[in-house]
């Protein structure tokens, strides 16, 4: 494990997956799949690990046997957790993809704090976010902005990612993989009220998510 994943500070459980998801990054999908693996042998959010590895699996051209493993993370992922769970393992993330990517990556946060507590699948932003910076970030030669955005009322969750669109860069089987899971995890959830929406607009890629607000007793 190279230092950069070691710098995770605080969640030291974490700093496996998160080096594999580096390497995913890094277009090294064979070694990002060995670390998932481990991973997931050590029981590291499995539930997170286990949709690493589907990606890692999906991006060297085995489909089959990826969506067999998406098909476990259904089945495993049936407990909600609050958004801020989850804006915190984004954070993890970027925090390492900016040792790498630098200047080239910013990212721009807004999330009103009802939104904080909203519940939502496990292993929800991370992804999407990770698409954001692979399909975005990477392609170009300026810097780019990754927007998060959230907020909530007393019935409804709204989140909204975009990202610089290369259109060049967007053929990728593995990318269409990763979007089709989530979508799949919120109709899981919440049924026909959850809705995942793309556009390509004024040269940006936007995912618009919109699903029921549920929050812990």
């Amino acid at each position: 494990m190279d230092a950069s994943a070691a710098l995770v500070t605080g969640h030291p459980e974490i700093a496996l997956l998160l080096h594999g998801r580096q390497l995913l990054a890094q277009g090294d999908a064979r070694r990002a799949e060995e670390t998932f693996r481990a991973a997931l042998a050590r029981d590291v959010r499995s539930i997170e690990s286990a949709h690493a590895l589907g990606l890692a699996i999906a991006a060297q051209g085995r489909l089959d046997e990826a969506a067999d493993v998406f098909r476990s993370v259904l089945a495993d992922s049936r407990q909600l957790v609050p958004l801020a769970d989850e804006i915190a393992l984004t954070r993890q993330y970027l925090a390492l993809e900016q040792l790498r990517l630098g200047e080239r990556l910013c990212v721009d946060w807004q999330v009103a704090p009802a939104a904080e507590t909203a519940l939502v699948p496990p292993m929800f932003l991370q992804p999407l976010v990770e698409n954001a910076v692979y399909h975005g970030i990477e392609p170009g030669l300026d810097p780019g902005v990754v927007r998060i955005a959230a907020r909530a009322d007393g019935e409804r969750l709204w989140l909204e990612l975009s990202n610089p669109y290369h259109p060049d860069h967007q053929h990728r089987q593995g990318n269409r993989m990763a979007l089709a899971n989530i979508e799949e995890r919120l109709q899981l959830h919440f049924d026909l009220e959850a809705s995942l929406r793309t556009s390509v607009d004024e040269g940006r890629f936007t995912i618009r998510i919109e699903v029921p607000v549920r929050r812990a007793a």
